[in-house]
């Protein structure tokens, strides 16, 4: 599965929501028409503000087929969570005040009220982000490491992890 990476620490309070959701869509067009990819194995994971652009693309982008939210703002409105077409994996923390869990959970209700595919995990550990990301980054290597690039471990003991 090809995935865009989305991470934000605050920079992209400059980036307009709508460039950026522009440039996802154009980034799954892309990886769509690549022969090594093949057009129905794209998906999106964020972090923070990415998690948040993660399930933008979601919305916007027929053609995601998976989308993984950590800790990212969902949305609201029912009509865009309607248009969700790939299954959501969302991880919070329990702790975390600027997504609150009750949020979290009424987006879950939501997505299962339409019949959407949807995992939703909230953790209460206090430092619940750096473990998110941990937990995502060697369950993602678990799943598809890829020798000789950035998703390869160079550690040989994050290796005998996977």
């Amino acid at each position: 599965m090809a995935a865009l990476f989305q991470q934000g620490f605050g920079v992209g309070f400059l980036l307009r929501a709508e460039r950026a959701i522009q440039d996802l869509k154009a980034a799954v067009h892309y990886l769509a028409a690549r022969p090594d990819v093949g057009g129905k194995r794209i998906g999106a994971i964020g972090w923070s503000m990415g998690g948040g652009f993660a399930i933008q693309l979601a919305i916007h982008e027929p053609q995601a087929s998976a989308c993984v939210v950590n800790y990212g703002a969902l949305p609201t409105n029912p009509a865009d969570i309607g248009n969700i077409k790939a299954p959501v994996h969302g991880n919070f923390g329990a702790l975390d005040r600027g997504i609150p869990s009750p949020e979290v959970r009424t987006f879950e209700r939501v997505m299962k009220s339409l019949n959407k595919s949807v995992d939703i995990k909230i953790y209460m550990a206090p430092a619940t982000r750096s473990k998110i990301l941990t937990t995502n980054v060697i369950i993602a290597l678990k799943l598809e490491p890829i020798r000789g690039t950035a998703f390869w471990p160079s550690s040989p003991r994050l290796r005998e992890q996977m």
